[in-house]
């Protein structure tokens, strides 16, 4: 039996993944993530005070903002969030797009049509999120609407 962890799922590059797994698994919890990740923005500015320091009155009198060490450590705070955030969004996406096209029966390397300007993405969007996979088994592993105890019994 194929694992079907989230964690298989959003990392690793083999196997297939159906339509409704590409929404529910990867689509809708990247949404909440973004999401997630700007409410910790929002804080991480609210704790170390960037966002005080940027709109107070006497700082923009003396002619510009004046950053303290804490406000310091708070941007850096919110770039490294941002960075790291960014890398496991990203890798989360190739894969689960490469499942997707591996279900498509397509290899991985058609990820690269993203990087056509215009129509690229299009392309990508229509067969990630629209097209239906391959019935049956694929050179890139078994059906993955086809699970084990989605068929009834029929050996007696």
């Amino acid at each position: 039996m194929e694992n079907r962890s989230l964690t298989y799922m959003l990392f690793s590059f083999q196997g297939r993944m159906s339509r409704s797994e590409y929404w529910l698994r990867y689509v809708v919890p990247l949404l909440l993530l973004y999401v997630g990740l700007l409410v910790l923005l929002l804080v991480i500015s609210l704790v170390f005070g960037v966002v005080q320091s940027l709109t107070t009155a006497s700082s923009f009198e003396q002619g510009g903002a004046e950053f303290g060490a804490l406000q310091i450590v708070g941007v850096v705070a919110m770039i490294l969030t941002v960075f790291a955030a960014s890398i496991a969004f990203l890798w989360a996406g190739i894969a689960s797009a490469v499942k997707r096209l591996h279900d498509c029966n397509r290899t991985g390397w058609f990820y690269l049509l993203v990087f056509i300007p215009g129509i690229g993405p299009l392309v990508m969007l229509i067969w990630l999120g629209f097209i239906r996979g391959t019935v049956g088994e694929n050179k890139f592993g078994p059906d993955p609407n086809d699970l084990p105890g989605d068929k009834p019994d029929t050996s007696a």
